[in-house]
Protein backbone atom coordinates (compact mmCIF):
# COMPACT_ATOMS: atom_id res chain seq x y z
CA UNK A 1 0.00 0.00 0.00
CA UNK A 2 3.03 2.36 0.66
CA UNK A 3 4.01 2.46 -2.83
CA UNK A 4 0.38 3.93 -3.99
CA UNK A 5 -0.14 7.52 -4.90
CA UNK A 6 -2.35 9.93 -2.88
CA UNK A 7 -3.37 13.20 -4.42
CA UNK A 8 -2.03 15.24 -7.60
CA UNK A 9 0.80 12.47 -7.96
CA UNK A 10 2.11 12.41 -4.19
CA UNK A 11 2.98 9.44 -2.60
CA UNK A 12 0.23 8.20 -0.28
CA UNK A 13 2.58 8.16 2.44
CA UNK A 14 3.46 11.83 1.75
CA UNK A 15 -0.18 12.95 1.63
CA UNK A 16 -0.07 11.85 5.23
CA UNK A 17 2.60 13.39 6.06
CA UNK A 18 1.07 16.47 5.16
CA UNK A 19 -2.36 15.85 7.49
CA UNK A 20 -0.19 14.88 10.15
CA UNK A 21 1.89 18.14 9.59
CA UNK A 22 -1.08 20.06 9.29
CA UNK A 23 -2.47 18.65 12.93
CA UNK A 24 0.24 19.89 14.23
CA UNK A 25 0.07 23.36 12.91
CA UNK A 26 -3.32 24.05 13.92
CA UNK A 27 -2.78 22.94 17.46
CA UNK A 28 -3.97 19.31 17.55
CA UNK A 29 -0.55 18.20 18.94
CA UNK A 30 1.22 20.95 21.00
CA UNK A 31 5.00 20.45 21.98
CA UNK A 32 5.85 17.55 24.22
CA UNK A 33 2.67 16.76 23.17
CA UNK A 34 2.88 12.29 22.11
CA UNK A 35 1.46 11.40 18.69
CA UNK A 36 -0.71 8.21 18.82
CA UNK A 37 1.29 4.99 18.16
CA UNK A 38 1.93 3.81 15.01
CA UNK A 39 -0.90 1.15 14.73
CA UNK A 40 -3.18 3.83 15.88
CA UNK A 41 -2.45 5.94 13.05
CA UNK A 42 -2.71 3.29 10.44
CA UNK A 43 -6.00 2.83 11.78
CA UNK A 44 -6.96 5.73 11.14
CA UNK A 45 -5.88 6.47 8.02
CA UNK A 46 -6.53 3.43 6.72
CA UNK A 47 -3.24 2.53 5.30
CA UNK A 48 0.08 -0.26 6.10
CA UNK A 49 2.55 0.89 9.57
CA UNK A 50 4.74 0.91 6.81
CA UNK A 51 3.15 3.75 4.70
CA UNK A 52 2.92 5.54 8.65
CA UNK A 53 6.43 4.94 9.35
CA UNK A 54 7.61 6.56 5.95
CA UNK A 55 5.51 9.44 6.54
CA UNK A 56 6.75 9.85 10.35
CA UNK A 57 10.44 9.82 8.73
CA UNK A 58 9.76 12.93 6.96
CA UNK A 59 8.35 14.74 9.57
CA UNK A 60 11.37 13.64 11.52
CA UNK A 61 13.41 14.98 8.98
CA UNK A 62 11.61 18.03 9.16
CA UNK A 63 12.88 18.38 12.75
CA UNK A 64 9.00 18.59 13.57
CA UNK A 65 9.22 15.20 15.30
CA UNK A 66 11.45 13.31 17.57
CA UNK A 67 10.69 9.36 17.86
CA UNK A 68 12.68 6.97 20.22
CA UNK A 69 12.35 3.42 21.16
CA UNK A 70 10.04 2.85 24.48
CA UNK A 71 9.38 6.75 24.48
CA UNK A 72 6.75 7.17 21.43
CA UNK A 73 6.72 10.10 18.58
CA UNK A 74 6.85 13.15 20.12
CA UNK A 75 6.21 17.10 18.84
CA UNK A 76 9.30 19.17 19.06
CA UNK A 77 8.17 21.91 16.57
CA UNK A 78 4.91 23.77 15.58
CA UNK A 79 5.31 24.75 12.09
CA UNK A 80 3.59 27.63 10.72
CA UNK A 81 0.14 27.28 9.53
CA UNK A 82 1.23 29.14 6.02
CA UNK A 83 4.44 27.42 5.39
CA UNK A 84 6.44 30.36 3.62
CA UNK A 85 10.12 29.09 4.09
CA UNK A 86 10.14 25.83 2.32
CA UNK A 87 12.70 23.17 1.77
CA UNK A 88 13.98 22.64 -2.16
CA UNK A 89 13.13 18.84 -0.89
CA UNK A 90 9.79 19.69 0.60
CA UNK A 91 9.15 22.18 -3.09
CA UNK A 92 10.16 18.88 -5.60
CA UNK A 93 7.93 16.43 -3.44
CA UNK A 94 4.89 18.79 -3.60
CA UNK A 95 5.39 18.33 -7.59
CA UNK A 96 4.91 14.84 -6.72
CA UNK A 97 8.53 14.14 -7.89
CA UNK A 98 11.66 11.96 -6.13
CA UNK A 99 13.74 14.39 -4.95
CA UNK A 100 17.75 13.39 -4.44
CA UNK A 101 20.68 15.44 -4.03
CA UNK A 102 24.10 15.11 -5.91
CA UNK A 103 26.65 16.25 -3.20
CA UNK A 104 30.12 17.90 -5.66
CA UNK A 105 32.02 19.42 -1.95
CA UNK A 106 31.80 19.69 1.10
CA UNK A 107 34.58 22.15 2.79
CA UNK A 108 35.66 24.67 5.40
CA UNK A 109 36.98 27.88 5.33
CA UNK A 110 36.45 31.21 6.52
CA UNK A 111 34.48 34.19 6.05
CA UNK A 112 37.10 36.10 4.19
CA UNK A 113 37.20 33.52 1.47
CA UNK A 114 34.00 33.62 0.76
CA UNK A 115 32.86 35.47 -2.24
CA UNK A 116 32.16 38.78 -2.25
CA UNK A 117 28.18 38.76 -1.77
CA UNK A 118 28.46 36.27 0.80
CA UNK A 119 30.86 37.71 2.62
CA UNK A 120 29.09 40.63 3.19
CA UNK A 121 26.30 38.85 4.66
CA UNK A 122 28.59 36.81 6.85
CA UNK A 123 30.24 40.12 8.43
CA UNK A 124 27.39 41.95 8.85
CA UNK A 125 26.56 39.78 11.33
CA UNK A 126 27.48 41.02 14.72
CA UNK A 127 29.95 39.13 16.27
CA UNK A 128 31.52 37.43 13.11
CA UNK A 129 34.96 38.20 11.38
CA UNK A 130 37.02 37.35 8.23
CA UNK A 131 38.59 34.68 10.21
CA UNK A 132 35.30 33.06 11.24
CA UNK A 133 34.86 29.35 9.94
CA UNK A 134 32.25 28.63 7.86
CA UNK A 135 31.34 25.64 5.80
CA UNK A 136 30.57 25.24 2.37
CA UNK A 137 27.91 23.20 0.92
CA UNK A 138 27.77 22.45 -2.83
CA UNK A 139 25.14 21.11 -4.05
CA UNK A 140 23.04 19.78 -7.01
CA UNK A 141 19.11 19.31 -6.34
CA UNK A 142 17.59 17.10 -8.80
CA UNK A 143 13.65 15.66 -9.29
CA UNK A 144 12.86 12.44 -10.77
CA UNK A 145 16.79 12.43 -12.11
CA UNK A 146 16.31 15.79 -13.42
CA UNK A 147 18.72 18.80 -12.88
CA UNK A 148 17.06 21.25 -10.67
CA UNK A 149 18.95 23.55 -8.97
CA UNK A 150 22.89 24.01 -7.90
CA UNK A 151 23.06 25.41 -4.31
CA UNK A 152 25.97 26.81 -2.72
CA UNK A 153 25.25 26.40 1.33
CA UNK A 154 26.84 28.41 3.54
CA UNK A 155 26.86 27.59 7.78
CA UNK A 156 28.44 29.05 10.43
CA UNK A 157 30.81 26.02 11.88
CA UNK A 158 30.53 27.12 15.86
CA UNK A 159 26.86 27.07 15.36
CA UNK A 160 27.04 23.33 15.23
CA UNK A 161 27.42 20.84 17.93
CA UNK A 162 30.31 18.25 15.96
CA UNK A 163 32.75 18.52 12.38
CA UNK A 164 29.26 18.20 10.77
CA UNK A 165 31.95 17.36 7.44
CA UNK A 166 32.52 13.94 9.34
CA UNK A 167 29.28 13.29 10.65
CA UNK A 168 26.83 14.83 8.67
CA UNK A 169 25.03 13.13 5.11
CA UNK A 170 24.87 16.28 2.97
CA UNK A 171 22.53 14.17 0.65
CA UNK A 172 19.35 14.79 2.73
CA UNK A 173 17.63 17.91 3.51
CA UNK A 174 19.75 20.23 6.20
CA UNK A 175 16.53 20.85 7.66
CA UNK A 176 16.82 17.79 9.63
CA UNK A 177 20.36 19.05 10.66
CA UNK A 178 18.92 22.26 11.72
CA UNK A 179 16.37 20.03 14.36
CA UNK A 180 19.15 17.89 15.76
CA UNK A 181 20.97 21.14 16.69
CA UNK A 182 17.20 22.58 18.12
CA UNK A 183 16.93 25.29 15.63
CA UNK A 184 14.25 26.33 12.74
CA UNK A 185 14.28 28.86 9.77
CA UNK A 186 11.77 31.26 10.82
CA UNK A 187 12.43 33.96 9.01
CA UNK A 188 14.21 34.76 5.32
CA UNK A 189 15.62 37.76 3.27
CA UNK A 190 15.92 36.81 -0.26
CA UNK A 191 16.14 38.18 -3.61
CA UNK A 192 15.63 36.27 -6.58
CA UNK A 193 16.70 37.40 -10.23
CA UNK A 194 15.85 35.75 -13.38
CA UNK A 195 18.42 35.19 -16.51
CA UNK A 196 19.36 34.07 -19.46
CA UNK A 197 20.95 30.56 -18.67
CA UNK A 198 24.68 30.26 -19.26
CA UNK A 199 25.80 27.93 -21.56
CA UNK A 200 27.46 25.05 -18.60
CA UNK A 201 23.72 25.87 -16.87
CA UNK A 202 21.62 24.68 -20.49
CA UNK A 203 24.21 21.51 -20.43
CA UNK A 204 23.65 20.97 -16.61
CA UNK A 205 20.07 21.66 -16.27
CA UNK A 206 19.12 20.02 -19.61
CA UNK A 207 17.91 22.73 -22.06
CA UNK A 208 19.59 21.90 -24.89
CA UNK A 209 16.64 21.29 -26.86
CA UNK A 210 14.29 23.49 -25.22
CA UNK A 211 13.61 27.13 -27.17
CA UNK A 212 15.78 30.38 -26.41
CA UNK A 213 12.80 31.76 -24.43
CA UNK A 214 12.65 29.29 -21.81
CA UNK A 215 16.09 28.55 -21.48
CA UNK A 216 15.83 30.28 -17.91
CA UNK A 217 17.12 30.24 -14.69
CA UNK A 218 16.49 32.23 -11.20
CA UNK A 219 19.41 33.14 -9.18
CA UNK A 220 18.34 33.17 -5.59
CA UNK A 221 20.39 34.93 -3.01
CA UNK A 222 18.75 34.09 0.42
CA UNK A 223 20.16 34.91 4.28
CA UNK A 224 17.76 32.67 6.98
CA UNK A 225 17.78 33.21 10.63
CA UNK A 226 16.62 31.02 13.31
CA UNK A 227 14.04 31.29 16.11
CA UNK A 228 16.39 33.09 18.02
CA UNK A 229 16.83 35.54 15.43
CA UNK A 230 20.47 34.46 14.42
CA UNK A 231 21.88 33.86 11.28
CA UNK A 232 21.22 29.98 10.07
CA UNK A 233 22.40 29.96 6.76
CA UNK A 234 23.66 31.63 3.48
CA UNK A 235 22.29 30.48 0.21
CA UNK A 236 23.67 30.87 -3.38
CA UNK A 237 21.12 29.00 -5.65
CA UNK A 238 20.82 28.86 -9.57
CA UNK A 239 17.51 27.54 -10.05
CA UNK A 240 15.79 26.11 -13.31
CA UNK A 241 12.91 28.46 -13.80
CA UNK A 242 10.61 26.05 -15.65
CA UNK A 243 10.34 23.92 -12.52
CA UNK A 244 9.29 26.99 -10.49
CA UNK A 245 7.54 28.77 -12.62
CA UNK A 246 6.80 31.93 -10.83
CA UNK A 247 7.06 33.64 -7.18
CA UNK A 248 4.45 35.48 -4.92
CA UNK A 249 5.31 37.98 -2.53
CA UNK A 250 2.98 39.74 0.09
CA UNK A 251 4.04 44.00 -0.40
CA UNK A 252 3.84 45.98 2.31
CA UNK A 253 3.69 49.72 2.96
CA UNK A 254 5.96 50.80 6.17
CA UNK A 255 6.19 54.40 6.85
CA UNK A 256 5.95 56.02 3.54
CA UNK A 257 8.49 53.20 2.39
CA UNK A 258 7.01 50.07 0.28
CA UNK A 259 8.43 47.13 1.74
CA UNK A 260 8.68 43.42 0.41
CA UNK A 261 8.29 40.45 2.49
CA UNK A 262 11.31 38.39 1.30
CA UNK A 263 10.16 34.66 2.27
CA UNK A 264 9.37 33.70 -1.37
CA UNK A 265 6.56 30.81 -1.91
CA UNK A 266 6.98 28.89 -5.11
CA UNK A 267 4.32 28.24 -7.61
Amino acid sequence: MAGKSGTKGKSLYYTIMESLETKIALGEYSIGAQLPPEFKLAEEFKVSRGTIRQALKELELAGIISRQSGVGTTVLHIPPKENRIVSMTKQIKDRGMNPTTIVESAQMLTAGQTDIAVRHELLAEPGLTETTEVYRINRLRCGDGKSLAHQMVYLIASQFKMDILETVDFTHSLYGLYAENRRWVVRAREVIRARLAASSEIEQFGMKDSPLEQQIVYVRDRVSYDQNGDMLEVLHSIERADFFGGYGYEIREAVGVAAVDGAATTR
